[in-house]
């Protein structure tokens, strides 16, 4: 911020803008009770870059406003910077607030004093301090990240929610600075973000509104201490609030390589595995399906084809298809796999497969756990009515042991029902091939959509590029500033991604406090500003723009930085 208190100090002087810098601390209640919420207030007429510190016994909350205004006197407009802040004494006893110091120009500013004597709570009756309740430790309006387990193991899922806290209900949210993982996760939105949707709360006693702002299911892919840094938005409404949660941590263990089971492939959760076979009698060349199911909750994201043994007679006729049927839940991904297997027969014998077996760690009981399906048998070639009677017989028994069993057809129908099948798969690829070209062409369209319009958003390098034209030593006095401004408005569209020009200069500082730091916006409203000054109450000839130029640089390329 200095930089830029610096050009519009040395731009204004001419303006004789600046009169009677000041420095001023104001607290809102100079006899608090211990645990008694009070509000610091600093403002100056010289910069935001207030620096003053507090008592030991003095514990700060989480929510601080700042920002800047203009005040009229006199004729003659002046900035005012002000940062507002709350908290509370732990301990009885008069104390000193402030000075508060600040610099600008190699100068030194120092407010005055403020004298707060802290009431102790005395109890009247055994004369011994009262302890502050944990409630009024608590303030008005405060944020925190919540992980529903501190302690995982990898490739099992956690759910992270981002709440705000408040006395009061507040209409409009900006400025939000979301929370950092350190390590490599999968984060999924379990609930899109609320806004605006304030639910009553009670916290320790007292009544509260929390706005659940963020849910997620994350799924860490490394190992070790995951922290998780704070996150901080501006709630506005009544009065302008900075929220800052705290930090929070979850440790991510390694699977345990004890009694790992060589089936395990990385499951991770709780499972169960059923198998079908499309038919029990069968010719040879005939075309069969092996279905293998796996359900539960749990990374199902994260499964793959389980290796299955085929028995003499039987060879694998194609890829495996995966179907995948499951739904985000608090807990992970619930639902289930599909694995069919196309098949095709090959000798006429009775062929039996073996059972699949497949393995899943349970975070619950920290142990591995293997499951197996039921032996398939099937009977190649043996079309009698013998077979069909005894197929008849023992449908029952098969179900009974988690068999689909469909009964036997003629030699005319089975055949024909391999023509079919084989018919299904290539009618499915030609499918996937034609959804392929028509995603392809409709990326083309899009793209040639998006180069025909209008308004062609910025790039990074076309702002560079701006201001270099800007700062260009031949222009003619009379264009720095258009260009200037014609420059800073591309930057602006740059943030926003959309025209700038067509937006009142209100309307985009509006915007921008969703995406720039509350530093930054200031850096954009002060140039802005300058350049105001300049244009409407300046002789051109008076203006000193070689500091102008440098400083405008120096902005301008801390906030592409």
């Amino acid at each position: 911020m200095r930089r830029f208190l610096y050009i519009l100090g040395f731009i204004l002087v001419t303006c004789s803008f600046v009169q009677g810098q000041k420095v001023r601390l104001e607290v809102s209640n100079l006899q608090p009770q211990v645990g008694e919420y009070i509000t610091v207030q600093m403002t100056s007429t010289i910069g935001s870059n207030f620096k003053m510190n507090f008592p030991d016994e003095f514990q700060s909350g989480m929510n601080v406003m700042s920002g800047m205004r203009q005040d009229y006197m006199n004729g003659r407009s002046n900035t005012i910077y002000y940062q507002t802040l709350s908290g509370f004494f732990t301990a009885p006893g008069v104390f000193n607030l402030g000075p508060i110091e600040l610099r600008s120009r190699k100068k030194k500013y120092l407010s005055k004093k403020v004298k707060v004597n802290v009431g102790n709570q005395e109890d009247l009756k055994s004369g011994q301090k009262r302890q502050v309740e944990p409630s009024k430790s608590m303030p008005p309006v405060f944020a925190e990240t919540n992980c529903s387990e501190n302690k995982i193991y990898r490739g099992q899922s956690f759910l992270l929610k981002a709440s705000v806290y408040s006395k009061k209900e507040f209409s409009s949210i900006r400025n939000y600075s979301p929370y950092v993982i350190d390590l490599k996760t999968e984060s999924i939105n379990y609930r899109p973000k609320k806004e605006l949707d304030w639910e009553p709360k009670k916290l320790e006693g007292q009544q509260y509104l929390q706005l659940l702002f963020e849910e997620k299911v994350i799924y860490p892919q490394e190992i070790g201490p995951m922290n998780i840094s704070p996150f901080e938005m501006v709630l506005s409404g009544y009065g302008n609030y900075v929220v800052r949660s705290k930090p929070s941590r979850v440790e991510v263990l390694a699977l345990p390589e004890l009694n790992q089971p060589p089936s395990f492939s990385g499951l991770v959760g709780r499972f169960e595995i059923t198998s079908s076979i499309s038919d029990t009698v069968a010719n040879v060349n005939e075309i069969l399906s092996l279905t293998l199911k796996i359900a539960g909750v749990g990374n199902l994201q994260n499964t793959i084809a389980p290796s299955i043994v085929l028995p003499e007679g039987i060879e694998l006729y194609a890829d495996p298809i995966e179907t995948k049927s499951y739904k985000l839940s608090a807990s992970g991904y619930k639902g289930s796999v599909v694995y069919t297997y196309p098949l095709r027969v090959l000798k006429n014998k009775k062929i039996e497969f073996p059972s699949t077996i497949i393995s899943y760690f349970d975070p619950v009981g920290e142990s591995y756990i293997s499951i197996e399906t039921y032996t398939k048998t099937i009977n190649i070639g043996l079309q009698n009515d013998t077979l069909r009677a005894y197929s008849t017989e023992t449908s029952n028994a098969a179900i009974q042991n988690n068999q689909e069993v469909k009964s036997s057809k003629t030699a005319d129908d089975t055949a024909s029902n391999a023509k079919s099948r084989l018919l299904f798969f290539l009618i499915i690829g030609l499918i996937s091939g034609i959804l392929g070209f028509i995603r392809i062409r409709k990326k083309r369209k899009n793209k040639a959509s998006l180069l025909n319009n209008e308004f062609s958003i910025p790039s990074k390098q076309e702002v560079s590029h701006s201001l270099k034209v800007a700062l260009d030593p031949g222009l003619e006095t009379a264009l720095v500033l258009s260009k200037m401004e014609q420059c800073l408005l591309s930057y602006c569209s740059y943030v926003l991604a959309q025209d700038t020009l067509k937006l009142s200069r209100n309307e985009i500082y509006l915007l921008l406090g969703n995406y720039l730091s509350q530093e930054s916006l200031q850096e954009v409203q002060i140039l802005f500003s300058s350049l105001d000054s300049i244009r409407f109450g300046n002789n051109l000839s008076e203006v000193p723009f070689k500091a102008l130029k440098i400083n405008f640089k120096q902005t301008l390329d801390n906030l592409l930085s």
